[in-house]
């Protein structure tokens, strides 16, 4: 079992030690846990050319791929960050925006995904909300959240912390039960696929997601296999007249 834990801080300081905590904590069991300190790596800006959607590859030369391998090669994530002018470090934020062909096309669907932030003031909550909205539109499956200010730092991290991760690591896809949240995300996703690029529709008729209530079958409650499906069937109709009106006007 191994996970890989993105720490989005400049520093080995207060992020990197709590990563350093749940690691022993899943070393106990028989889980290895990679820190992967983003300052390590060479990470350029992303461009915005969208060669990456249309190609499945980026003309930039740096060290993405290595850390894309070893994202797509884990059994579970943990995104971390420390609290910067009100949200995310640049460096993780720059990361995350290097993975946009993701938000198109996911490819960490299932993956657990524990959050972590820091801060020695306040908007942890928003925070822990970007990095959870992020992980959603890749795929991953948000689990717990551990947050740190520099007045509890000194608190150690026990078990009870991390037990919701620790438990979907060894969870079947088929045992998840998404959010509100993750169908509605899904259901966007799936409209944008299906009505702006040929590239993203074909990917996701090739997983059968074009048809699915969600990526996998799991436990969807009948509310909210409904709610998503009424969403799709507005939002498709909404985008689809708004891109016929612009593809009359080109």
């Amino acid at each position: 079992m191994k996970v890989i834990a993105i720490n989005g801080s400049g520093r080995k300081k207060n992020t990197h030690s709590v990563l350093v905590e749940v690691a022993d904590l899943l070393k106990n069991h028989d889980i290895k846990t990679e820190i992967l300190n983003l300052n390590d790596f060479n990470i350029k800006q992303c461009q915005g050319c969208e060669v990456c959607m249309k190609s499945d590859s980026c003309h930039i030369d740096d060290d993405i791929p290595i850390l894309i391998d070893k994202l797509i090669n884990c059994d579970g994530v943990i995104l971390s960050s420390p609290v910067y002018m009100g949200n995310v470090s640049g460096t993780l934020k720059t990361f995350l925006d290097r993975l946009c062909q993701w938000y198109h096309k996911p490819r960490l669907v299932g993956t657990p995904v524990m959050l972590v932030a820091t801060t020695a003031g306040s908007s942890l909550n928003y925070v822990q909300k970007y990095m959870e909205n992020v992980s959603i539109s890749l795929g991953m499956h948000p689990t717990d959240k551990i947050s740190k200010t520099i007045r509890d730092l000194d608190k150690p991290i026990g078990i009870q912390d991390i037990k919701g991760f620790q438990d979907h690591l060894f969870k079947k896809v088929e045992q998840y039960k998404p959010s509100l949240n993750q169908i509605i995300n899904f259901n966007i996703q799936k409209v944008l696929a299906m009505t702006v690029l040929e590239e993203d529709k074909e990917y996701w008729q090739r997983k059968g997601w074009d048809v699915a209530p969600f990526y996998y079958n799991c436990k969807i409650s009948f509310f909210k296999k409904a709610l998503g499906n009424i969403f799709f069937r507005i939002l498709f109709r909404v985008i689809s007249k708004e891109r016929n009106k612009y593809i009359a006007k080109d």
